[in-house]
């Protein structure tokens, strides 16, 4: 006859529970580490349950119970957008002295071709020239070649004084941007690029890199506040602001109207021309879907130069 044991137990034994790749990762690569370990006990030993701190982590076990002396291999795989990473697993087993073993890994994953995807120009002159450097970095491991731009509106020129980018390499675009309607500005330029190869985490050897130039340029009317904040509104209540329409010069104006594309709006308006002008508008969101509502105003005038005055609003529906 034999007699249980009462002292046999499983033990878990990693050769490390954390792991730092060395080097950078394009987005949609893969992101794989496997972490081995073994049953140095003397028990089976369960992998009970494995969870993650992100819906970005997979993970696999390669077994769900290793016998005294077996090993296995729990894999990780990470799938996240651009920037540093940190990620951690924690595998659940049946060790009474380590039921619970953190696994962690880090890194940094790159855009293929690394660009500011907006610009941002502030508050400008109308009638003024603005040239903006654009500077692109190639991340690939190998050449890319710029074949071709498109711009959304005439007021965008751009120059390229080489079209090649080499392997780990920049390449400087100068763009130059001529302002001549009064209001928001957003432009996109969009440059095109082709690798010899197919770029990692896409399956085409062609990429479309967008850059946005966006900001307000500023005519002889300028409004106070340039923006608007509602705060948190009631559907079946309206909310009231003041803006005060200015001009710099002698040209007396009328308010024509005022439309906005998702608020309700009104106001009292005068159609007496006036060097300056004080509006109360009254602003409703009916029908308006819940959450942070982002709109733009629109005041119409009859000033030669400035025909339209826009505004943005933000608002909050609970």
């Amino acid at each position: 006859m034999t007699s249980c044991n009462p002292n046999r137990t499983p033990e878990i034994a990693f050769e490390s529970i954390s792991h730092e790749f060395p080097n950078a990762f394009i987005v949609g690569e893969k992101i794989l580490k496997r972490f081995e370990f073994t049953n140095t006990g003397n028990a089976p030993l369960e992998i009970q349950e494995i969870q993650t701190n992100c819906g970005c982590v997979a993970t696999t076990s390669s077994a769900a119970q290793i016998p005294p002396g077996g090993t296995g291999s729990i894999q990780i795989e990470i799938d996240r957008d651009v920037g540093y990473f940190l990620e951690q697993s924690f595998v659940y087993t049946n060790d009474t002295d380590k039921p619970i073993i953190p696994l962690q890994v880090s890194g940094v994953i790159k855009a293929p071709i690394a660009f500011p995807k907006q610009i941002d120009l502030g508050k400008l002159e109308k009638g003024q020239n603005v040239t903006k450097k654009v500077t692109l970095t190639n991340n690939l491991l190998q050449p890319v070649d710029i074949t071709a731009h498109a711009v959304s509106d005439d007021s965008l020129a751009v120059t390229l004084p080489a079209r090649v980018m080499p392997v780990g390499g920049t390449l400087d675009i100068d763009v130059a941007l001529s302002l001549t309607t009064v209001g928001i500005y957003s432009e996109v330029l969009t440059l095109s690029g082709r690798a010899p190869a197919v770029i990692p985490g896409t399956d085409s050897e062609t990429i479309a890199l967008p850059i946005q130039f966006k900001g307000r340029v500023l005519g002889d009317i300028v409004p106070l506040p340039a923006n608007l904040f509602l705060g948190v509104m009631s559907p079946n209540q309206s909310v009231q602001r003041a803006i005060q329409l200015k001009t710099d010069g002698t040209q007396a104006f009328a308010v024509l109207g005022i439309t906005a594309d998702t608020f309700d709006v009104s106001a009292e308006l005068s159609a007496e021309k006036q060097i300056s002008h004080e509006l109360l508008i009254t602003f409703s969101a009916d029908g308006a879907p819940k959450g942070l509502v982002e709109d733009t105003i629109s005041i119409q005038t009859d000033h030669p130069d400035v025909a339209s005055i826009d505004i943005s609003v933000k608002g909050v529906l609970p």
